[in-house]
């Protein structure tokens, strides 16, 4: 698990994946490897002051959600996998604003629009690697159905982009998550969270652009009419 993030890095190749430029190396007590120069991560905005100004504008936001969305449909549409992982932790702005995912640990291979099942241990830790997606970030059918498809990638990226806004509206600790569960990895938790997340969202987007309210209604599948593919999300210019 911990060497499967280089492990797919070197199979993928998008201008948003992060770049992988020296192999693993290991000895009986660390995993090493090398990629690109990246400046940090977006789990760090929430508490490394000295990063308050990269903190994303509007429009910075609109930028930074297109590429994502571009580099998971490229995952979805050509890679046929699904990355179900995508959380701040393994999102990384370079020093030149570029984004880059990384995060590969997790990802599934898919041949067909049906669910795939998928086995998670929520009970194993390995010192302080988890070994499930953070759960702040994943979607409902990781731990009620274990049915996972591409929609669950979706759900990752709408609760990302709540997080950018409300750090960028000056929100701070259990303000900046849809799911705000404190153990990233309970599985009792999250089912409880999911289950009254439609009442929770309406309550967090209160002074929210409209458009954006109701794109997150849609990734977050609380508004399940009019939910889609990503595809749908880049080619009707929502972002």
């Amino acid at each position: 698990m911990l060497k499967a993030d280089a492990a797919n890095l070197t199979k993928f190749r998008h201008p948003s994946l992060l770049n992988l430029v020296e192999a693993p190396l290991e000895d009986k007590t660390v995993i090493v490897f090398i990629t690109e120069p990246v400046d940090f991560n977006l789990a760090s905005l929430a508490f490394d002051s000295s990063l308050r100004d990269r903190i994303p504008s509007e429009v910075d936001l609109k930028c930074m959600v297109l590429e994502l969305m571009e580099c998971i449909n490229f995952l979805h549409a050509n890679a046929k996998t699904i990355h179900m992982n995508l959380s701040p932790e393994n999102i990384y702005i370079t020093q030149e604003g570029k984004l880059k995912v990384g995060g590969l640990n997790f990802i599934q291979p898919f041949t067909t629009a049906e669910p795939i099942s998928v086995h998670l241990d929520f009970m194993s830790r390995v010192r302080d690697f988890n070994m499930v997606p953070n759960l702040r970030f994943g979607s409902p059918e990781l731990t009620t159905t274990s049915l996972i498809t591409a929609q669950a990638d979706i759900f990752s990226i709408g609760c990302i982009i709540y997080f950018i806004t409300a750090l960028s509206k000056g929100r701070k600790d259990s303000q900046l998550y849809l799911l705000n569960q404190q153990d990233i990895t309970a599985k009792q938790l999250h089912e409880n969270e999911v289950g009254s997340l439609q009442r929770r969202i309406e309550q967090m987007l209160g002074d929210f652009d409209p458009n954006l309210k109701q794109i997150i209604r849609q990734m977050c599948y609380t508004d399940p009419s009019s939910r889609g593919f990503l595809g749908q999300y880049v080619q009707n210019g929502w972002f």
